[in-house]
This record gives C-alpha cells, sequence and structure tokens, in this order.
C-alpha cells in the first residue's frame, strides 16, 4: 500500500519499449502473459499438476487469481529446492516472453538489451557543498516534525515493536547501526538508485551521508528539481543521464535535460549504469530497485528493473567489486512471516472488539506449511488484495525471486526488508486511500507511516544489511528456506499481527477514516 492508483487493470499496453507478448487473438493482454509465467513457475515443481490445472482453469482471473498465487507460494515453502525452481522458472517465463518494441520493429528483449543505442546519455555530476558528518555523529530519523538521533530512535522503534506494527528484529538491526556509527563507511561505494525521486527511497538519507549515488529517475523538471537541491546542499555526490552535455547548463537547464523513460530507454540506460559503476574509484555497489508503476505497467518497470539488475550484477563480478541489491518488500504479497507474528494475529483475532466481529471480516491466518525435509513448519502471511490486482502480484513476487536467485545462486547481499502502508503523495491524492489510511489504526497494531519516516528507516535498515556481516541479507548467514529473508526484520505496519485481513476491513475502514481519525499515541 504505498501508491494509491491499484484499480482496474487494462488489457493492451502501450506498444513502445518493454511490451507484453502477444497472444494467439494478436492482443497484448496482461491475463494470458501473466497466467503463463505462473503456470511456467509452478509447472517446475513435480507434483504440482493440480495447482497449474486450477491455475490455467481460472476464468476470472482478475478477481479470482489470489487462490492460486498462495498455492503456488505453499508449495514454495514445502523446500528450498521448490522455491529456488519455482523462482528461476518464472524469471525465465517472463523474461523470455516479454518484448521489446522500437521504432515500430518487435525484438526480444535480450535482443534489445545487447543492442544499445550508443551515447544516448550524458553525465551530469552534482558535487554538494555541505559539511561531511562528524566522525561518530549520531544518525537521524524524521518522526513528527522533528529529526531523532542516536537513543531517541531506538527508543521509538521500540515503541513500534511493543505495539506490534514493526518486528523486534527491526530494533535489533536499528540498534547496531545506532549504537557505532562509525561503523558505517560509504568511502569507495556507489549508490544506483533506479526511482531515486520515491518518497520511500534512501536519496535523502545517503546524501546526507555523503554518499556517491548514481540516480536515475523519470523525465520530470520539479522532481530533478529536488533531487539537486538536496544534493547540492549535501556532502555528497550525485550522478545522473541527460540528453547533453553538462557544460555550463543552469541547474534549471539541467533539471529539464535530466530523466529517461524506464521502460522504453532500458538497453541505454542499463549501459549508462554498468559504466558509471564500474569506475576504478569504487569498489562495492548497491543497487536499490525503487520505482512503482500504476496496473501493467509496474510489470512492466520490474522487468526493465530486472534486466538492469543481472546487468550490474555480471559487471560487478567481472569488475571484481562487492554487490548489494535493495529492495521494498511489501506486505501486500504472499511471503514467510515469524511463528510470533503468527500467534499474535491469533491473539488479537481473540481480544478484538465486537464492532470488529459484526463486520464479519476474514481472519489475517494460514494454516503452516509443514517441509519437505519434516523441519519446522512454515507460517506464511496472506497480503494479496484483489484491489491492487493480478498485476501488481506479479510485479512484486518478480522482484522476490529475483531477491531469492541473487542471494542464493550468485552470492549477492540482498536488502529485501518489508515497509509499511505510508502516507505517500499518490496515496493522500487519492480520497478513499487517504481515509482507509486515517481508519487502519482502528485494527490493533496496524499503523499508518509519515513517507519521510518511512524512508528514514528503511534507509536505516538498509546500511545495516549492507555493512553488518551478522544481517541476514548476508548470503552466508544460513536461512531454512531461501524465501525466510522475507520474514526478517518486517516493517509491514501491523499488517502480518492483524487480526484480520486488511482486504476484508479495507471499505469499513474507509468510512470510518473519514469520520473518525485515529493514530496510536506517540507512534
Amino acid at each position: 500500500l504505498h501508491s494509491a492508483r491499484m484499480g482496474k487493470e487494462k488489457k493492451e499496453t502501450p506498444v513502445e519499449g518493454i511490451v507484453f507478448p502477444t497472444d494467439a487473438k494478436g492482443t497484448r493482454s496482461t491475463t494470458t502473459a501473466g497466467k503463463a509465467v505462473w503456470s511456467a513457475a509452478i509447472s517446475a515443481v513435480p507434483g504440482t499438476e493440480a495447482i497449474n490445472d486450477a491455475l490455467m482453469g481460472e476464468k476470472d482471473w482478475r478477481f479470482g487469481y489470489v487462490s492460486h498465487l498462495v498455492a503456488i507460494a505453499q508449495a514454495s515453502a514445502r523446500s528450498r529446492a521448490n522455491t529456488l525452481a519455482i523462482s528461476n522458472a518464472g524469471l525465465a517465463s517472463i523474461l523470455s516472453s516479454m518484448e521489446f518494441v522500437r521504432d515500430g520493429k518487435t525484438s526480444t528483449l535480450e535482443a534489445a538489451m545487447a543492442a544499445p543505442v550508443p551515447s544516448k546519455f550524458f553525465t551530469a555530476k552534482i558535487t554538494g557543498s555541505g559539511a561531511l558528518p562528524a566522525p561518530g555523529s549520531e544518525l537521524q530519523l524524521p518522526f513528527r516534525g522533528e529529526n531523532l538521533s542516536g537513543q531517541a530512535i531506538v527508543a521509538q522503534v521500540e515503541k513500534w515493536v511493543a505495539y506490534g506494527c514493526m518486528e523486534p528484529d527491526v530494533a535489533d538491526a536499528v540498534k547496531a547501526v545506532c549504537a557505532d556509527p562509525t561503523k558505517i563507511s560509504l568511502k569507495g561505494h556507489c549508490f544506483v538508485l533506479i526511482g531515486a525521486g520515491s518518497e520511500m527511497g534512501p536519496f535523502t538519507t545517503l546524501m546526507r551521508m555523503g554518499a556517491t549515488v548514481i540516480a536515475t529517475g523519470t523525465k520530470r523538471a520539479n522532481r530533478w528539481t529536488r533531487l539537486l537541491e538536496i544534493a547540492r546542499a549535501s556532502p555528497g555526490t550525485l550522478l545522473f543521464p541527460i540528453d547533453c552535455a553538462q557544460g555550463d547548463l543552469s541547474d534549471a537547464d539541467l533539471c529539464a535535460a535530466a530523466g529517461c523513460d524506464l521502460t522504453c530507454d532500458t538497453p541505454e540506460l542499463s549501459a549508462w549504469v554498468c559504466a558509471e559503476a564500474s569506475a576504478k574509484e569504487f569498489s562495492a555497489i548497491t543497487l536499490g530497485c525503487y520505482v512503482y508503476m500504476d496496473g501493467e505497467a509496474h510489470v512492466r518497470a520490474s522487468v526493465a528493473m530486472d534486466v538492469m539488475t543481472t546487468a550490474l550484477a555480471a559487471t560487478a563480478k567481472k569488475s571484481g567489486k562487492k554487490m548489494a541489491v535493495a529492495y521494498l518488500g511489501s506486505p501486500g504479497t504472499c511471503s514467510v512471516i515469524p511463528k510470533e507474528a503468527h500467534e499474535a494475529s491469533i491473539r488479537n483475532q481473540a481480544e478484538a472488539p465486537l464492532w470488529h466481529k459484526l463486520l464479519s471480516p476474514q481472519g489475517n491466518t494460514m494454516d503452516p506449511v509443514t517441509p519437505d525435509d519434516g523441519g519446522e513448519a512454515v507460517y506464511l502471511h496472506n497480503g494479496f488484495s484483489i484491489t491492487q490486482g493480478p498485476n501488481y502480484a506479479l510485479a512484486k513476487t518478480m522482484q522476490m525471486w529475483r531477491a531469492m536467485v541473487l542471494r542464493e545462486e550468485m552470492g549477492v547481499t540482498v536488502s529485501s526488508n518489508m515497509a509499511p502502508g505510508t502516507r505517500t503523495a499518490s496515496m493522500l491524492s487519492s480520497a478513499a486511500m487517504s481515509a482507509y489510511l486515517d481508519g487502519q489504526g482502528h485494527i490493533v497494531p496496524c499503523v499508518s507511516f509519515d513517507a519521510d519516516t518511512s524512508a528514514g528507516l528503511m534507509a536505516l535498515l538498509l546500511l545495516f544489511d549492507i555493512t553488518d556481516p551478522s544481517s541476514p541479507a548476508n548470503p552466508s548467514v544460513p536461512l531454512a528456506n531461501p524465501s525466510s529473508i522475507f520474514a526478517k526484520k518486517g516493517v509491514h505496519g501491523g499488517y502480518w499481527r492483524s487480526p484480520w485481513t486488511l482486504g476484508s476491513m479495507g471499505t469499513a475502514l474507509a468510512v470510518i477514516g473519514r469520520v473518525w481519525k485515529t493514530q496510536p499515541a506517540g507512534l
């Protein structure tokens, strides 16, 4: 729930750049393509024919997809082999089927990525004039108009944990990064942010710490104006693509020339990013994927980020650079959660007020999955919502598939912590979604976060993941199942521990939120 526009799915996609494949009727149907990807994924696991048959036989995919995707997640949870087979097969299917159109000519995505137009982008560089934080300076977290630091951050996170809107290991990670900021050295480290202007991204935190950021973003001058203002005032360095030589262009002219179309300029943007990140001054690269788009465009954007991710990972490996990849996880998927969160949801259901139960909401827990090897039960949370739709589900699950493959098979550090429902500009632009956020505080332990707080907290967890070898983001830390990574450090806003599925309470919360806004005190 990071964006407001999660409505009706489109059957046709723009015929330019990365596009869905044509089906037997000659249309670019997101339903046909999406079902094919999920079918390929589950078919990689022996004995799952019934799941696949039910999936492919679904007549109303737009409103009937959830149960099929949950069945795939349950099959994945049974073993490490299942998880990786599903992930690899799903990725292979979508990457091999998506097409690329330019100037009316259609090619495979692979062929397009291998033939970028040379010199499409020039590099602009902004070196900030701000002072570097003094050695040992405390980290900061924006909260309700103030900047918390040091122990105040830890105390606030402990309040959130006690309420149940995030997991205890979030506090452990925050304590670690706040205890000794001198351990966080960004020297020789570059951060590639796809979607640097995202309200949920770490751009502001990184620039204030003096990082070098290679930023991509849409061609919207107002967004680049904000990024350049932050960069100028910081001790950091900003590199970004423009369509002409920088020369002595003013900041206004740079903003007008900056940006790209992620799904149309993918080959050229990928080549530009790889070239910039290959600079000898960088010994480590962290790539952050922060782009969200509406409907089917979200899938195409996720495909673009994925091919850029694999290209940069290959470049890093070839040049001997340390690589990390970061995503913002979404509770609006079906993912592994801690047993403690599952049990808390049951307790909260029993303790919920009577008026909740009069609305006949759906319980928020699922039966645990027993692994094939007889190991400890795996607990899942079904956060899929038909309001968000199957394209959202595919886009976010694709990111999860890539995260697991990178960590388990390529040895890449992967930071993919769940992020909470947040009051971003797009959320607040929708009266219904704004009211929903205002109303969800009536369900303990749900909390909605301001955008600067969410971004700051997720940035602290990212710093922990890329600097502390004990983080589960580190591939050398063993996990029971590759999907267990998503159960770590969950800032889920209470969704994992909620007594009810938020989808079954959504209408009621939106109505209540219009007349009775509530936010737990101090949270």
